[in-house]
């Protein structure tokens, strides 16, 4: 894979978009296959990983993994430890 040029046209436009247009700056951050699919599993209330694991079941735990951190890094959603296993 080649590098892009840090002063590159190209690359200067794409960082000008991100900061200027909103709809960009949304689709960077909840853009691609899986993040609307896991906001729209979460839009009624907090889900226990596993709970939002048999509700996508097709992805892996990789992806679920990697996309909740990038979720939160974002602020987009609020990871809340709980100690105790829950009653079914």
């Amino acid at each position: 894979m080649t590098a892009i040029k840090e002063r590159s046209t190209l690359n200067h436009n794409k960082t000008a978009s991100r900061l200027q247009c909103p709809v960009t700056y949304v689709m960077n951050k909840i853009g691609g296959h899986w993040k609307p699919i896991i906001l729209y599993q979460l839009q009624n209330g907090p889900k226990r990983y596993s709970e939002l694991r048999r509700a996508i079941p097709p992805i892996t735990e990789k992806m679920l993994i990697q996309h909740l951190k990038q979720l939160e890094a974002d602020n987009l959603v609020i990871r809340k430890a709980e100690p105790v296993v829950p009653l079914l």
